[in-house]
């Protein structure tokens, strides 16, 4: 039972456990840290209840006055690993220098087909505060060239996707060479492999994988000065792009806005084709959660050490030996920290359309971008194909194989233009907050109160040994769910994970740090991690058969998410 009167109210620590325990004139443990039961954007009030955020919404903005500064690399806060590929890093913002030319595309009346991302630093969020995770995507504005007048406009129709992006660019720079370091992590040039997806057992698209959000469909575009609003500094404009679907009308929780940073979304990905053998510290992609590690405290209080978590960003490797390349996997980072990203669909302009206003677009507009990497066209912030006017026109639309992979454009003069570069668009974004998931830690059904297994404890509250009969799950609310506020729900999920595996493990501790049955059940911080797989094929020890199935960071099976907890206990659904 969790009564919410404290936020830490489990069995760890436990008092019947001598390792958690601060004995007569000595220090107090690391394990007897006391952390929080469950991990979620909550409060507990003195009456016991645990209240979710309040619904919010907030805006954020990506140009080159309001994005927070990059934090120095002797902090834990780190964009980029101290050293890596090529030496000593550097990291900066990546909206910084804004680029001296206006960008047609895709705001281009011959077509084009254009995809754009941004981390969660590029929109000033965090990596690791729930408040700033499962993001309702409003409404997106876009920002007119700065040094030019904003001249009528119109498109007769535009659509945009929205999805999380498979590929997450590294702006770290090697302070001596002053190139990118990580030039390969960004997007890919076919289109369809930026959204993030998960793969079969036998390599494929995984089936179940999201598919892209619809913003809006088919909608016009109209493009007027009178539209335009500033951001706080008062200095850069920004005008809207087509109402995003009404969300009014949504039929559930999930439709039809996207959710960005959205923890119900067992997907991953976020692989940099370079190693981590030169990167230190490795992993370190900021998360909330452990990624594979022991205990988050280590040593004594007063002398502790915290261990930061970190999503694994870098090839991933095949359990079976530990050298051989993970195809299957690619990616071990979760959708809190993958980019979002945006795919525009411009369709070629009629001059017979809007049919109740004919206007043939221009296309004078440009977007303003900036370069985050001013030495190199990588990593690629966008990819896009597009097409031109002029004496021999070439107009681009869904029927052409340029539109299935990035072929780029044309400059002015005709010239080509490479289909890949680190243009960062600027962008004004209308968040909405009102989903709070909240994660707690795994029970051990075998000794849920974590009781030693000595003489004369009481049976009532275990070890248990297993037996040939089935527990049965029920749960219920205080107040009862039925005295919800109208417009709102309270959705419960449940998940069962297998024994914990050290050997799962892919980068393996030691020590104090190591992680065993002691300092697992009731974490949420590695419940959270709960979501990342990789694909195991090794042999099962003591036997000729080899594996066929995903292992997690702490377990050999993990389950997916079920309202109804029976499932848990019933092998026909587990297996």
């Amino acid at each position: 039972m969790r009564r919410f009167a404290d936020a830490d109210e489990d069995e760890r620590p436990s008092l019947y456990l001598d390792s958690e325990i601060t004995q007569a004139g000595g220090p107090t443990p690391a394990d007897a840290w006391r952390s929080n039961d469950v991990f979620g954007p909550v409060s507990y009030l003195a009456s016991g209840e645990l209240v979710p955020r309040a619904a919010t919404r907030t805006t954020k903005v990506v140009d080159n006055l309001n994005q927070i500064s990059a934090p120095p690399q002797s902090s834990d806060l780190r964009w980029c690993p101290i050293t890596g590929p090529g030496g000593t890093m550097v990291s900066s913002n990546s909206a910084n220098t804004a680029f001296g030319q206006p960008i047609r595309n895709p705001v281009n009346p011959f077509g084009c087909r254009l995809q754009m991302l941004w981390r969660e630093i590029d929109m000033s969020l965090s990596r690791t505060d729930p408040l700033d995770f499962n993001l309702d995507v409003e409404q997106l504005y876009w920002a007119p060239f700065t040094q030019n007048a904003i001249v009528f406009d119109e498109f007769d129709r535009m659509t945009l996707y929205l999805g999380h992006s498979e590929f997450r660019p590294e702006t770290c720079i090697a302070a001596r060479s002053a190139f990118p370091s990580m030039p390969e992590s960004g997007l890919d040039q076919y289109f369809k492999k930026n959204y993030a997806h998960n793969f079969t057992s036998a390599g494929k698209f995984d089936p179940g994988t999201p598919a892209p959000h619809p913003a809006y469909i088919d909608a016009v575009m109209t493009i007027s000065s009178k539209d335009a609003i500033l951001e706080p500094n008062n200095v850069n404009r920004f005008l809207p792009l087509p109402q995003f679907i009404d969300a009014s009308k949504a039929s559930n929780l999930k439709d039809p806005l996207f959710v960005w940073r959205d923890e119900q979304e067992i997907v991953q990905g976020g692989v940099i084709m370079e190693t981590d053998t030169s990167m230190n510290p490795y992993p370190w992609l900021l998360s909330p959660f452990l990624g594979g590690k022991g205990r988050k405290g280590t040593g004594t209080i007063g002398n502790l050490v915290f261990n930061t978590g970190a999503w694994h960003n870098a090839k991933d490797r095949q359990l079976r030996n530990g050298n051989e390349t993970d195809l299957k996997t690619d990616g071990c980072v979760g959708t809190i920290a993958l980019p979002l990203l945006a795919d525009f669909w411009t369709y070629p302009d009629s001059p017979d359309k809007p049919v109740s206003n004919p206007f043939r677009a221009g296309g004078i507009n440009g977007w303003q971008i900036s370069i985050p990497v001013t030495s190199s066209a990588a990593p690629f912030f966008r990819i896009y194909s597009a097409g031109r006017g002029g004496s021999s026109p070439f107009l681009l639309d869904p029927t052409h194989a340029k539109w299935n992979k990035a072929s780029g454009g044309f400059q002015p003069g005709g010239a080509p233009t490479p289909g890949l570069d680190n243009s960062i668009y600027w962008v004004m974004a209308d968040f909405l907050k009102r989903t709070a998931v909240v994660t707690s830690g795994f029970v051990d059904i075998e000794n849920p109160h974590r009781m030693p297994r000595v003489q004369g404890s009481d049976p009532r509250l275990g070890p248990y040994d297993r037996t040939d009969k089935l527990p049965i799950y029920t749960y219920d609310f205080e107040p009862p769910l039925s005295q919800l506020p109208a417009g709102t729900a309270v959705i419960t999920e449940f998940r069962g994970a297998s024994d914990l595996t050290r050997a799962n493990r892919w980068w393996p501790k030691v020590g104090a740090n190591a992680c065993d049955r002691t300092s697992f059940p009731l974490d949420p911080l590695k419940a959270g991690d709960a979501h990342i797989r990789h694909w195991d094929n090794r042999n099962i020890k003591g036997t000729a058969i080899r594996k066929r199935w995903w292992s997690h960071l702490y377990n050999d099976t993990v389950t997916s998410y079920t309202e109804d907890p029976n499932n848990l206990a019933d092998s026909v659904w587990t297996n």
